[in-house]
């Protein structure tokens, strides 16, 4: 006689032990066989992908879009049995414009298991930005001047003399490369007197905003050093302001104590901002206003040739590769290089999302020259972020890492 013990029915995606037992007998003598089958678990099924942000430094959109899609993977489940809708991912095709935001939810499955998950690619609304002069109809252009003195940089030294009763109205072009005006008017800066502070005004028309904000106060249109050489901005820029985000209003307080030997009705005055735009756009993508007072050292009315020796322009250095030190830092990072050829130069800091945070040189670069360039964040959030230094059409990029 035989006889089976039926296997009890298992569940093929848990998995299970299967025990079957064989008896077989006759009048005299029986016996009995155990055997086990064995059902392994399928294992469950595990997606993965990565958010994704295009940073504004040129970067191939096409091949970022590509990298995103890729990292949309999975694993376990029943190998070839494993279903996706990556098909349904959208374009690139798909955003309205420049700019936007692409959304999926991917999904795996198999008949014993699901998964899914959301990740986002946004292409960002790149902004441009450019160095923008204050100029003032009785004004010192550094590239066509009456001296004897040739400037690397282009704009304005503004002669003001009539701010005891009188605001002092500078208008504000950007992106204007030469003494010729022929780029429109996007501001202006109100200089004025008031109560013996010297305050400067600064507002810019939308879509423009500023962020960076630099203001010297002078006797002279320019510094000459005691080695000869002359600066672009009298000694060093009186108030420098980098980080504002989105300022379309801002103030800069110089107090009149601060001021020595000062006459008002006969000094000079440089503006500058780093002012940005969103492509296409009509207006900002906000607006903000604000105020900084100035809280250096005195300031004072003193012989040009008297002032802080600045290195001789005439020395030549051997051309070297960008140097970039400490970094980490926690107060400041030096930027430092030697060109072979001239060129117009633009450094900017992004954060790691690729919003900009500051443009810390734009101007031209002479060769042979030790450049120097600082950058100290005026806020508290540490992290890594992201420089680029375009000299013409080279653009280094890298990272630097802020620990405040």
């Amino acid at each position: 006689m035989f006889e089976v013990d039926p296997p009890t029915s298992v569940d093929l995606c848990d998995g299970a032990d299967v025990t079957a037992k064989w008896y077989a007998g006759d009048n005299c003598t029986s016996d009995t066989c155990t055997a086990t089958f064995k059902i392994t678990a399928r294992d469950t099924i595990s997606v993965t992908c990565n958010n994704t942000t295009v940073l504004c430094d040129g970067s191939d959109i096409q091949t970022a879009y590509d990298t995103w899609v890729a990292a949309f993977e999975y694993e376990g489940g029943c190998v070839d049995d494993v279903m996706t809708n990556i098909a349904e991912v959208p374009t690139l095709a798909s955003l309205s414009g420049a700019s936007g935001t692409l959304s999926f939810t991917f999904k795996a499955w198999d008949d014993c298991s699901v998964d899914s998950v959301t990740c986002t690619f946004t292409v960002p609304e790149c902004e441009e930005c450019e160095t923008a002069y204050g100029v003032y109809e009785d004004s010192v252009c550094f590239m066509d001047n009456s001296t004897d003195y040739e400037f690397s940089n282009w704009g304005w030294s503004n002669h003001i003399d009539a701010v005891s009763n009188d605001s002092v109205v500078l208008s504000l072009y950007a992106g204007n490369s030469s003494c010729d005006i022929v780029s429109p008017q996007i501001g202006e800066v109100i200089v004025k007197l008031d109560n013996g502070d010297l305050l400067v005004h600064y507002m810019v028309d939308e879509p423009y905003y500023m962020s960076e904000v630099h203001v010297n106060v002078n006797c002279f249109p320019f510094v000459v050093t005691k080695k000869g050489a002359v600066t672009v901005a009298p000694g060093q820029y009186t108030f420098g302001k980098s980080g504002l985000s989105y300022m379309t209003d801002y103030t800069v307080v110089i107090p009149g104590s601060k001021l020595v030997g000062f006459n008002w009705s006969d000094f000079y005055l440089i503006a500058h901002a780093v002012t940005c735009y969103v492509p296409g756009s009509e207006e900002a993508p906000f607006t903000n206003s604000g105020s900084a007072d100035y809280h250096g050292g005195p300031i004072r009315c003193s012989d040009p040739t008297k002032s802080a020796v600045i290195a001789d322009v005439n020395q030549k250095f051997a051309p070297r590769e960008l140097k970039v030190y400490p970094n980490p830092f926690t107060e400041k990072v030096t930027f430092e290089f030697v060109l072979a050829t001239d060129s117009y130069g633009t450094l900017d800091i992004y954060s790691v999302t690729g919003q900009h945070v500051a443009r810390i040189l734009d101007r031209k670069v002479l060769a042979g020259e030790l450049h120097r360039v600082n950058y100290e964040p005026d806020h508290d959030v540490s992290g890594i972020y992201i420089y680029r230094l375009k000299l013409e059409d080279n653009v280094q990029v890298g990272r630097i890492i802020y620990k405040e």
